[in-house]
């Protein structure tokens, strides 16, 4: 009889060892809540590191695409001003030379016409830039035809004996029609546009280059 109690009680001793043994021996894929805790830590682990992997890699791209918007735009500006830069130093250098003053002195003298500025009439495109009064509807059939004739002139590296004598044959009804409405305006405001126009004739006379 205390053999029999002997062996049962030496069983129950060895079966919380066997069932503990068998979470751990290898191959039976079975785990305790511990090491269960354990890996979904590890997991939780690994996914926030590889989320902050994916963050430091997004945001590596975002600086360089915005370090390349910024260049790009740098270069985009750069290129802006050269171009603004070559297209001013290309006016100046087709622009009417400046008279000196000995020369304005010696044209008043003469009676002669002032050479008009590039402002007034763009040596690149023809382009007049017509005072006020000759803005007015009466003066738009010699005005278009003008300007038509200072663009053919821009174009071309020499005016011909055609483009000259159509500019004078215009230059000269217009001063007419300015003539006829002389008691529209005030005296200065009807000469100043008087002057344009004598100057815009004279101005024929000079090559465009």
């Amino acid at each position: 009889m205390n053999r029999l109690c002997w062996a049962f009680l030496g069983l129950g001793m060895l079966a919380p060892v066997a069932a503990v043994a068998q979470f751990f021996a290898p191959g039976f894929g079975a785990s305790t809540a511990a090491e269960g805790y354990q890996r979904g830590f590890a997991d939780v682990v690994r996914s926030a590191g590889e989320a902050n992997l994916m963050d430091s890699l997004a945001a590596q791209n975002y600086v360089a695409a915005r370090s390349q918007d910024i260049q790009n735009r740098v270069q985009w500006t750069e290129a802006y001003y050269q171009m603004r830069r070559a297209n001013r130093a290309y006016r100046e250098s087709k622009r009417s030379p400046r008279l000196s003053q000995e020369e304005i002195a010696r044209n008043a003298r003469q009676g002669l016409p002032r050479r008009l500025t590039s402002a007034e009439l763009d040596p690149l495109t023809g382009e007049v830039n017509w005072p006020v009064i000759l803005q007015e509807s009466q003066y738009a059939s010699e005005r278009e035809q003008l300007e038509k004739l200072f663009g053919k002139r821009a174009e071309a590296t020499s005016v011909s004996p055609d483009v000259y004598r159509e500019i004078k044959t215009n230059t000269d009804e217009l001063l007419a029609t300015l003539k006829k409405s002389i008691a529209q305006y005030k005296p200065n405001d009807w000469l100043g546009a008087r002057k344009f126009v004598e100057s815009l004739a004279y101005e024929v006379r000079f090559p465009t280059g």
